[in-house]
């Protein structure tokens, strides 16, 4: 009583399925070419205990980006000790840096990133919440006299 699948009818499912996995490939693989991040990587001195992949970037509050490395680097030693710096690497989301007439700030070349930071822009670790001791990276302008680079 039971009857024979129409081969023409799973035939074109099949393509169909195909067709559909092959669209959806390009689609998810194009994404990864139109990144619209920046990274940085800054290295502090300090313990970063409480940073962990995937905490926020934070500038003057509002959540720019994202912790997506964390290492270790082991420096030459000065005779007494071994100096050690943190490298923290984060993403930083280009729609979010436009001036003040609406343009993108290009943070992708040298010399425009370098007179931002000779103009006051750092990093430091900041503490979200002192019970838990999460942290982020928050991103500032200030006095580049008081705080240098």
């Amino acid at each position: 009583m039971s009857t024979k699948p129409n081969a023409t009818v799973v035939g074109i499912f099949v393509l169909g399925a195909l067709a559909f996995t092959i669209v959806g490939l390009i689609f998810l693989g194009q994404s990864a070419f139109r990144r619209s991040s920046y990274t940085f990587v800054t290295y502090f001195d300090e313990t970063v205990s409480g940073l962990e992949i995937g905490a926020a970037v934070k500038f003057r509050g509002v959540k720019i980006g994202q912790v997506t490395e964390l290492k270790i680097f082991l420096g030459g030693t000065d005779g007494e000790s071994v100096s050690s710096r943190i490298p923290v690497i984060y993403e930083v989301n280009r729609e979010n840096f436009k001036e003040t007439f609406g343009e993108f700030i290009d943070l992708s070349k040298p010399d425009d990133l370098r007179r931002y930071i000779d103009e006051g822009l750092r990093a430091r670790l900041a503490t979200s919440s002192l019970i838990t001791g999460i942290m982020y990276v928050e991103l500032d302008i200030v006095d580049p006299f008081q705080y240098p680079a």
